[in-house]
C-alpha cells in the first residue's frame, strides 16, 4: 500500500520578489544602523519568530516506524544577515507528537549544511518502499544565479534516531535564461517528479523519476520529451 502526505506550502513572496526583498533588508539595516530582523540561527524550526517567517509547512505522518505519528516542519525565514549568502535560512525539524506538544527529535539546517544560498522549499512525506513508514522529501532552491534556477531534492529516512540522506540531486534545472552566462552544451532545462507507484514496486531499491526535458546539452527539444530515470536508494532499515 502506498501512503502519501504532501503539501506544497505557498510562500508569502514568490522567488523573484524575495530576490528584491533581500537587498532592501540590507539597505534598511545600513540606514538605521541595525538589521530590521535579528534571528539567531536556532535548530528548532518552530522557535523562529513569526515576523521573520517567509513560509512554513507542517505535516503529520509516521516517519520513524513507531506507533504514533510525528510532526515534520519546514520553515523558510529571514535571518537578519545582510549578505546574500546567509540572508535566508531553511530549517527542517521532526517532532514527537503534535506540534503543540512537540519534542524535537531531529533537525537539519540547510543553509549551514550547504554553505548558504538557499531559498524556497517544499515538503512531502511519501512511503516510497511500501513498508508503512514515510520518507521525508524536501525540495529547495540552491545557488540560483541570473539566468539559472537550481532546485535540489533530498529523500531522508530515519536510522538510529537520526535521518540519513537516501538520495539527493537536482529536481529542476534551467540555465537557459536570457541572463545566463553559460553557453552551448552547458545550457539545460528539465524537471524531475518522483513516480511514487513505480518507486514503491522496487521495495526501496530505486527511486524512479519522470523527467521532462526542454533543452539538453544546449539543444532545444520541441515538443518537450518525458523520460524515465531511476537511481539507487540508500534506505537504512528498509524491507
Amino acid at each position: 500500500m502506498i501512503r502519501l502526505a504532501m503539501r506544497s506550502r505557498i510562500p508569502l513572496f514568490p522567488c523573484h520578489v524575495r530576490r528584491m526583498i533581500l537587498p532592501a533588508v540590507a539597505i534598511a539595516g545600513c540606514l538605521f544602523g541595525a538589521s530590521p530582523l535579528v534571528v539567531a540561527r536556532a535548530l528548532d524550526p518552530l522557535s523562529v519568530p513569526q515576523k521573520a517567517i517567509i513560509a512554513k509547512t507542517l505535516l503529520q505522518a509516521d516517519v520513524t516506524g513507531g506507533p504514533e505519528k510525528e510532526t515534520v516542519a519546514l520553515v523558510e525565514y529571514l535571518t537578519g544577515d545582510r549578505g546574500e549568502r546567509d540572508a535566508v535560512g531553511l530549517l527542517l525539524g521532526v517532532y514527537d507528537g503534535a506540534a503543540e506538544n512537540r519534542r524535537l527529535l531531529w533537525t537539519r539546517d540547510y543553509a549551514a549544511s550547504l554553505g548558504g544560498f538557499v531559498a524556497g522549499g517544499e515538503l512531502a512525506l511519501l512511503d516510497l518502499d511500501g513498508d508503512g513508514r514515510n520518507e521525508i522529501v524536501v525540495q529547495f532552491h540552491h545557488h540560483d544565479e541570473p539566468g539559472a534556477v537550481r532546485v535540489v531534492g533530498e529523500i531522508l529516512r530515519e536510522s538510529g534516531g537520526r535521518f540519513a540522506i537516501a538520495w539527493s540531486g537536482l529536481m529542476r534545472l534551467d540555465t537557459t535564461g536570457p541572463d545566463s552566462v553559460l553557453q552551448g552544451p552547458q545550457r539545460e532545462r528539465f524537471t524531475r517528479q518522483v513516480d511514487v507507484e513505480r518507486t514503491a514496486r522496487t521495495h526501496g531499491g530505486m527511486v524512479v523519476f519522470k523527467k521532462k526535458v526542454w533543452v539538453a546539452a544546449g539543444i532545444p527539444i520541441d515538443p518537450p520529451q518525458t523520460i524515465e530515470e531511476s537511481f539507487p536508494l540508500a534506505l537504512p532499515g528498509s524491507r
